[in-house]
Formats: structure tokens, C-alpha cells, sequence
């Protein structure tokens, strides 16, 4: 489900202003998500929601909008209301936030599933749609290749910085880096999470072969090691 509409903050700077003059509005779109996500049928398993349901979500809406998703930024966050949450950022302003629904939040309005979210501040969000006249560029004519690692490092390393290791260490054929599992738990060392990476590598001039893949991917693998202990789980 979602709702579109508007919510009213304090206004936490200092300022003399009383009563309604302290408050200010923005429009904001919320997401929520939970239980199945399909139609029950006799071919198909039943399809769960979870964080990455709600993730493909945002990122649809953001490519509609024709934004430029080079230059948000996704971050970790902390907040009470949640498991866990991450920030899309632009120049250290928040956009937009998704997470699963805390348990002691769910508790308290007695709801016995998961649920995620993605609250848009769609006035922020607006602002970065393009004024300027769309421009087109050729589809590679090379496919792109696609390979995951599945990375265990300390609590306190990002996903933000998993992602600018990987770039700076494959600077030519590194297209994109994405998260599609995040994990903490059993059999993950106290103090440590797991992450499940996709790298998206392609040469527009020519067919990837496995030999340039697999020294790419190494490149990776070794950076990350070096840099923040990452471990293949």
C-alpha cells in the first residue's frame, strides 16, 4: 500500500516564532509492504516481501523520475523505529528512507509480520528530476556480465564504502555495484554481518571475456580484503 500526502515537523533551529509558525509542512510518499506478494496460484511459489521488494520500488520510482542515480548516495542509518535503515542522500541532505519496521514497534500495535517501508520527502525528491531536455545514448552492443560476492565484514562497515572500494580498485569495466542481502545471525561471528554483493561489468568496445572477469573480480575481492577485512562467507 501506499499514501501521498503531507506531514508537519517542529522546527528544531532556533527561532521566535510560536505555536503554528513553528511548525513546518512537506509532502511525503510512504511505501509499505508485508506478506505475500503475489496472487495465489498453482504454478508459482508464494513470493514474500522483504527489504529488497520495497528497494526495487524506490530505485523504479527514481529511474521514472529520470534521475541521475549516480549522485545519491546509499547509507546506513540508525533508528529506533527500525531493524535496520538506509538512507538515499544527496550533498548530506536525506531523500529518501527504507527499512524493515522495528519488532518493538510492531509489538506495541500487536502486528505479527514483517513489514517495510520507503518514506519519499517528495519535495526533495522533485528537485532532482532534470529540467533540461532528455538525451539518448546507444544501448551497448557487448553484454554485460554480472557476479556476486558474498562478503562478511564488521557491523560498522557500509554498504557506501564497500561500494567505493570496489569502484576505485575496477575503475574501467565496473558498471554498477548493488546490495540484494544483508544478514546477521547465526553462524556470522559475533560482531560481524554478511553482505551479498552484484557487480555489473561490461567493455563497451568489446565481448567480456572469463579471463578479464575473473582479474576484475579479483582486483575487487583483494581491495576490499585489504581495506576493510572483507571475507568471502
Amino acid at each position: 500500500i501506499f499514501e501521498f500526502g503531507k506531514i508537519y515537523k517542529r522546527n528544531l533551529v532556533a527561532t521566535k516564532a510560536t505555536g503554528v509558525k513553528n511548525y513546518f509542512e512537506e509532502k511525503h510518499l510512504a511505501i509499505f509492504t508485508t506478506g505475500k506478494m503475489n496472487v495465489e496460484n498453482w504454478n508459482s511459489n508464494d513470493i514474500k516481501a522483504d527489504f529488497f521488494a520495497v528497494k526495487g520500488f524506490v530505485e523504479s520510482i527514481i529511474k521514472r523520475l529520470g534521475i541521475n542515480r549516480k549522485d545519491i548516495n546509499m547509507v546506513e542509518s540508525r533508528s529506533d523505529d527500525f531493524a535496520y535503515t538506509f538512507n538515499y542522500v544527496v550533498n548530506d541532505t536525506v531523500v529518501i528512507s527504507i527499512g524493515e519496521v522495528s519488532k518493538k514497534l510492531l509489538k506495541a500495535f500487536d502486528i505479527k509480520q514483517r513489514i517495510y517501508v520507503a518514506d519519499f520527502n517528495w519535495d526533495k525528491v522533485i528537485n532532482l528530476v532534470p529540467k533540461h531536455d532528455i538525451t539518448y545514448k546507444p544501448i551497448s552492443k557487448f553484454p554485460a556480465v554480472r557476479r556476486d560476492l558474498a562478503l562478511i565484514v564488521d557491523k560498522a562497515v557500509t554498504f557506501e564504502s564497500l561500494k567505493k572500494i570496489a569502484f576505485n580498485a575496477e575503475r574501467k569495466i565496473l558498471k554498477e555495484v548493488g546490495i540484494f542481502d544483508i544478514y546477521q545471525g547465526d553462524k556470522i561471528p559475533e560482531g560481524k554481518k554478511s553482505y551479498a554483493l552484484s557487480f555489473i561489468l561490461l567493455d563497451e568496445n568489446k565481448t567480456l571475456t572469463d579471463k578479464i572477469i575473473d582479474k576484475a573480480m579479483k582486483r575487487i575481492q583483494q581491495a576490499l580484503e585489504k581495506e576493510v577485512g572483507a571475507q568471502l562467507r
